[in-house]
């Protein structure tokens, strides 16, 4: 029948909500209403099928349908509108319609009609409509998904990751953000606009510049150091002139979103390092896996440092964000010889 995951005749809100794997033997393989209207916010319509129009969503008629802040992907119809399809007007903002299909094969996320009015950009990896001024069309899915379908369940929906550094990053109108009908925040103020994604508490609406479009924000969370350098700092000792090439210390970081250990950071001496020979090589260097060794053993030198080297080293993950630390390397003197 009609709506594979539901079938609404007089109006239907969802908010911070996921429709997902459904399937309808004729239309709206997510979702299909007729009536009041459809009000969709920050959620995930996915991986639904539609044997007729609108593999994911499907309006039949009514007024006053908005769609903002929400993210199609993988929806599949075997006629129109992988995505959406519409019978009447309806707003659409802030929102992600990519990797959707018709016929199985065919990118086609929303047919180019007169029916969506749009209110802010939206994002489309096939033909916006012809009418939209602010759209924003990427056909390479990895330039808007973290992987072409990866699936998150974080926080209490489940969701399609964005790409860290993809198109869909502070381009959304915050303008156009729903209202905090829950009162996410428990400040008792239910018109201003909703603080938290769709993944609930924790999960900030806004961060960077701007909105991100979609269902869900990049978290733009810091890496983490392990061990002893995990509380800022720490301290080794090595001997004076040591050999090039010296593990000196092994430093561990973490991208401070789900990462393993050294992946998807790298590391750098950003200050503390000096060239004392001025040869071009500084005492030390550190390696993509954070092991910090000795470059030039002429610069480990006591009576130039004696108190040692105060090395700041920071640890970038793939969104950009860094995290300092402070590593002392004090020099045991040796005699000297000539």
């Amino acid at each position: 029948g009609l709506g594979g995951g539901i079938h609404a005749t007089d109006g239907l809100t969802i908010r911070r909500s996921s429709v997902w794997e459904n399937t309808s033997q004729s239309d709206g393989g997510g979702v299909f209403v007729t009536g009041g209207p459809l009000i969709l916010t920050q959620t995930t319509v996915s991986t639904n099928m539609a044997a007729g129009l609108g593999g994911g969503v499907r309006i039949g008629g009514g007024s006053g349908h908005e769609i903002l802040s929400s993210t199609f992907n993988d929806n599949v119809a075997a006629v129109y509108g992988g995505a959406i399809n519409s019978s009447t007007v309806f707003t659409l903002g802030n929102s992600i319609l990519a990797g959707n299909r018709t016929n199985v094969s065919i990118i086609d996320d929303l047919r180019d009609d007169t029916r969506p009015t749009e209110v802010a950009p939206n994002l489309f990896s096939s033909a916006a409509p012809s009418h939209f001024t602010q759209a924003i069309v990427e056909t390479d899915l990895a330039d808007i998904f973290a992987t072409t379908a990866s699936v998150q369940f974080s926080g209490v929906v489940r969701t399609v990751a964005l790409s860290p550094t993809g198109v869909a990053l502070n381009v959304g109108y915050s303008s156009y953000l729903p209202a905090d009908l829950d009162d996410l925040d428990s400040d008792t103020n239910t018109s201003e606009p909703v603080p938290f994604d769709a993944r609930g508490v924790g999960f900030p609406r806004v961060i960077g510049t701007a909105l991100d479009l979609g269902a869900v924000e990049i978290q733009q969370v810091a890496p983490h150091f392990e061990g002893t350098l995990s509380g800022g700092s720490d301290t080794v000792s090595i001997a004076e002139d040591a050999a090039a090439g010296l593990l000196v210390y092994n430093v561990d970081a973490n991208d401070g979103i789900g990462g393993a250990t050294d992946d998807n950071v790298s590391y750098a001496i950003v200050s503390g390092n000096p060239d004392i020979d001025g040869d071009g090589t500084p005492a030390f260097g550190i390696g993509v896996t954070g092991a910090v060794r000795v470059r030039d053993p002429d610069d480990v030198d006591f009576e130039a440092h004696p108190n040692g080297y105060d090395l700041e080293l920071l640890a970038t993950n793939a969104n950009g964000v860094g995290t300092r630390a402070r590593l002392q390397v004090d020099i045991e003197d040796r005699p000297e010889t000539f």
